[in-house]
């Protein structure tokens, strides 16, 4: 339970960070969603990553009025970052190596894996339902190559909060391992 607790609050943290983006697309969300994806998994998993992502929307359509809509467009980011989750679940095979020296491995390849989905899914959904593109094959590329230049600052923010938040949980944990073993001998 502790475990869980501190994911969530480190997942909440990350949240937060959506509203400090010093460029854009250079926010914690997919790295929440791979956080939440590799620590809690399945149904916890979902329901954090998706809540993480809906809490931050609301908070974002409350302060900023008529910058934002949810529609068919935001539902596809749903989506994409439910599939970010998934991303860090196969993260999981792994856990041995993310609790070791392998945390930079996995928060790269998981960082990597899942910009490239969130760029491919949520621009399709911009192509497709936003209205700003022609729905044809030359609408499509214009749309991904006028995306190019967020998927940098997504991939980096991703990477960078991703290891924070591996490093920060793993740290954690042995710090409050270390606690129980100490108090454990103070008190006997």
């Amino acid at each position: 339970m502790k475990k869980t607790l501190l994911a969530i609050a480190l997942i909440a943290i990350a949240t937060i960070s959506r509203f400090t983006e010093p460029a854009p697309n250079f926010t914690a969300v997919l790295a929440a969603a791979l956080f939440a994806g590799a620590y809690l998994g399945g149904a916890r998993g979902t329901l954090v990553a998706f809540g993480s992502m809906a809490f931050s929307d609301a908070l974002w359509m409350y302060y900023h009025p008529g910058q934002y809509h949810f529609g068919i467009v935001a539902g596809v980011d749903y989506l994409a970052v439910i599939l970010v989750m998934v991303i860090g679940m196969a993260l999981t095979m792994h856990r041995k190596e993310i609790g070791g020296k392998k945390v930079v491995p996995a928060s790269f390849a998981g960082s990597l894996a899942g910009s490239i989905t969130f760029f491919l899914i949520s621009n399709f959904g911009v192509w497709a339902a936003s209205g700003m593109y022609p729905i044809t094959w030359n609408g499509l590329v214009a749309c991904y190559v006028a995306a190019v230049p967020f998927l940098g600052n997504t991939f980096l923010s991703t990477f960078a909060y991703s290891f924070v938040l591996f490093a920060a949980y793993e740290v954690a944990l042995k710090a409050i391992r270390g606690f129980r073993l100490t108090r454990g001998i103070m008190y006997n």
